[in-house]
């Protein structure tokens, strides 16, 4: 294990049991897949990127670019005629299409138009090697411009799960997105910009042991759960709005809040910032991994354990931190050391009654709410 535990997007110390659950049910009169299709020129697709029509996920082209000499077999097939996959692309309520199936495809053919390679390694067009878009012969050019896609638009007005599930249908390609990485190219706008922005947070980057962001969006996810807990559950009775599966939960916050506006970016930033604060000032860098009875901490980090401690934190003000610091450094010890607790936060924690178990025993023990007997538990 390198210094970060978090290189692998699977290195949990829990495990969600997310496939064992029963799928969420969609209303029927939304339950619509509604597709359009285009045969576009290559000529159209980079004027459309340029014209910001299409989005190239600018985080996703930093980590995943086809090496240039696959870029160039595909610019190779279009001149020779061969048949290009499909793309396919999601389209948003601004009318923008935001990249499914097909993104190093358009990448590729972007990057070539912008001179930003040169061909390498043609085998029947042999004598374009070394050549960029520039310097191809005028009749290369017109019939690489000429080229066609063929590109199924998923229209705006498709229920938000479908588009989400057909995402996960199609991503088949070398590196596997991620949910959030699936969620950075469905819900763009200014709540995933926020979450980008919280993950620079340098309290946040110390408890995950992470020198610079998560490459793949492993720690957006983490201040996605913490918001999305936060902002359904309610303290009077101790219940989640909950819709029973995790990615469906996220899915729908992230839907929710996808264009909020500019005070409520304002609010979550607040609230996510005085509870990182409240964190590192009591369990600092440790805060994330699991304890056992004689504060030694585990190596891998919890995401049912971050989940409790920042719900619980950032319901805590910052002179409650510093006058009961060994209390509250205490409760977690005394919490992970709780079999009913330990249970919820390790096995099966998407399911809806470990959740809620988790969630009221640790607000519970930090006296957020009262001490009373609840039949969630």
């Amino acid at each position: 294990m390198s210094e970060s535990y978090l290189d692998d997007v699977n290195d949990y110390d829990d495990q969600t049991g997310e496939d064992e659950l029963e799928p969420v049910e969609i209303p029927k009169e939304v339950r619509n897949l509604r597709t359009q299709s285009y045969d576009k020129s290559v000529r159209d697709l980079v004027a459309m990127i340029d014209d910001g029509d299409i989005d190239l996920d600018p985080d996703y082209q930093r980590n995943y670019l086809w090496e240039n000499k696959k870029a160039s077999l595909l610019i190779e097939s279009i001149l020779l005629n061969i048949p290009i996959p499909v793309v396919y692309v999601a389209e948003n309520d601004d009318a923008e299409w935001n990249v499914i199936d097909g993104l190093q495809r358009l990448n590729s053919l972007y990057r070539f138009f912008k001179n930003d390679f040169k061909l390498s390694r043609l085998e029947v067009l042999s004598e374009l090697n070394g050549l960029t878009y520039h310097n191809l012969p005028p009749k290369a050019k017109r019939m690489l411009g000429n080229g066609m896609f063929r590109v199924v638009v998923l229209l705006a007005e498709t229920h938000p799960e479908i588009k989400y599930d057909v995402f996960m249908r199609l991503n088949t390609g070398s590196v596997r997105l991620n949910e959030q990485e699936l969620r950075n190219c469905l819900y763009r706008g200014a709540f995933n910009d926020f979450l980008k922005e919280c993950r620079f947070n340098e309290k946040f980057l110390s408890c995950l042991k992470l020198k610079e962001t998560h490459k793949r969006f492993v720690d957006a996810e983490l201040v996605l759960r913490f918001l999305a807990i936060r902002e359904n559950y309610d303290l009077t009775t101790c219940k989640l709005n909950y819709p029973g599966r995790m990615k469906t939960f996220l899915n729908m916050f992230m839907a929710k809040h996808q264009n909020a506006e500019p005070e409520k970016m304002v609010e979550f930033a607040r609230v996510f910032e005085s509870c990182m604060d409240n964190i590192y000032n009591v369990l600092g860098d440790t805060a994330f991994r699991r304890p056992d009875r004689d504060g030694n901490h585990e190596t891998r980090i919890n995401r049912s354990l971050i989940d409790v401690i920042m719900l619980c934190f950032s319901h805590l003000t910052a002179e409650q931190c510093e006058q009961n610091k060994d209390l509250y450094a205490t409760h977690v010890i005394e919490l992970c050391n709780n079999d009913s607790f330990l249970d919820a936060i390790t096995y099966g924690t998407a399911d809806s009654k470990r959740i809620a178990t988790r969630l009221e025993l640790g607000l519970k023990t930090f006296g957020i709410v009262d001490d009373e007997p609840n039949s969630q538990i």
